[in-house]
């Protein structure tokens, strides 16, 4: 049988009574709903040469991801199965130094996902699992994902993620407060903050309370329940009195709003010593560089060829975020022309730091030589500046934040 390609024109389908444009419909694409997730750690820590005990008190805040199914017209992730050898993680890879800092966190499989929060990895580097008698490598660790909540936990874990900016990039965000309690808090009086000069603020590591709280007819805050939180004793006993002070002007009481506030972390810098950071990543490099190097690329060569330029707009955002500082290692070649060739790279903690200075490598100025550079090294670090660690923002204006 022959197939017949027909043609059907606009013209045709007036003569036949047809609108024109009754056949032409827009189709607005679809919006990406959200979905909460908390993480659970399942089992220790295994590393090709020995394990750990994952501590309780390292925590992974609430995160936000795309509704289930991510893929067109693919199977729905299973998640909460009562099964516990179906039951859906997501898992870190990464190496742990003998200070016990982890370095080379990344994802390791797991769900899809979750693999599009940035903030995951970028959280983990603010963890110390403490001294080492030894590096441990090739170390793995998995969390179980929960997204069955109630109404009420889901509505204060949506607060906490969003409060912490926690979820990928193109999700719908909703206002997670109750009608009443966003009428209620447009008339707020007076806003109480604990004094930030008494907040400790931990290396690498927020702190963050979300709490319940009732506002009387009369304008005062009666405290509720602590949903959510991480951090010191102190700190959270100091914003949830603040929190008990704040005044609204009077009028319908209103029970069961939300608040959050967060401690921003403080920066977390790369131990000046790199020494081991070059064992594990099998490179060596003096203070001069090698033998090799000093007679392929000596450093005062290197200085002349090449203009490198730091891009501080390259900081890894979600390391930034949380003060993680970072440092990479880049090794490569220098063409007579004035082309570079970057032959391999490391970085501490995060490998976006070792991109980050991988992108600066090659829009970098290199002069243009009789013979050329071969074998060459750069060390990058990347340091917080003093008024980058104070940043805060909230999307939607809806939390706050201490400074």
């Amino acid at each position: 049988m022959k197939h017949a390609v027909v043609a059907i024109t606009v013209a045709s389908l007036l003569a036949a009574g047809v609108s024109a444009q009754a056949q032409i419909s827009y189709q607005p694409a679809p919006v990406t709903k959200t979905q909460v997730f908390t993480l659970e750690a399942r089992d220790g820590i295994s590393c090709s040469n020995g394990t750990l005990n994952w501590p309780v008190t390292f925590i992974f805040p609430a995160g936000l991801m795309a509704q289930i199914p991510v893929i067109k017209n693919s199977d729905p992730i299973t998640f909460n199965s009562s099964d516990q050898a179906s039951r859906k993680g997501y898992s870190l890879a990464f190496d742990v130094l003998s200070n016990g800092r982890m370095t080379n966190i990344r994802p390791a499989g797991g769900d899809l996902a979750l693999n599009r929060n940035a903030f995951l990895p970028a959280w983990a580097a603010g963890w110390n699992l403490g001294p080492q008698a030894k590096p441990l490598t090739g170390c793995k660790m998995t969390w179980d994902v929960k997204t069955d909540f109630s109404p009420e936990m889901a509505r204060a874990l949506t607060y906490e993620a969003r409060h912490l900016r926690n979820y990928a990039s193109g999700l719908k965000l909703s206002d997670s407060r109750s009608e009443d309690c966003r009428a209620a808090d447009r008339r707020i009086r007076l806003k109480a903050y604990p004094e930030a000069s008494r907040l400790s603020r931990k290396p690498g590591r927020p702190q963050w309370l979300v709490a319940e709280y009732d506002i009387l007819a009369n304008g005062k805050v009666k405290t509720g329940h602590r949903l959510r939180g991480s951090g010191e004793t102190a700190d959270l006993d100091a914003i949830e009195k603040a929190l008990g002070q704040r005044v609204f002007y009077p009028g319908q009481a209103v029970a069961q709003c939300l608040t959050s506030f967060a401690i921003p972390a403080a920066d977390l810098p790369v131990e000046q010593g790199v020494g081991e950071l070059m064992t594990l990543n099998n490179t060596t490099f003096g203070s001069d560089g090698d033998g090799d190097e000093q007679k392929t690329c000596p450093a005062e060569a290197r200085s002349r060829a090449m203009s490198f330029i730091y891009r501080p707009e390259y900081y890894p955002a979600q390391a930034a975020r949380l003060g993680v500082e970072g440092v990479a290692m880049l090794s490569f070649d220098v063409a007579p022309w004035g082309q570079v060739r970057l032959k391999s790279s490391w970085s501490h903690p995060l490998p976006e730091f070792g991109q980050a200075a991988s992108s600066m490598l090659t829009q970098s100025t290199f002069k243009v030589s009789e013979r050329g550079l071969s074998g060459c090294r750069l060390l990058v670090r990347f340091v917080r500046g003093k008024d980058g660690s104070d940043e805060n923002e909230v999307p939607g204006g809806l939390e706050d934040s201490a400074s």
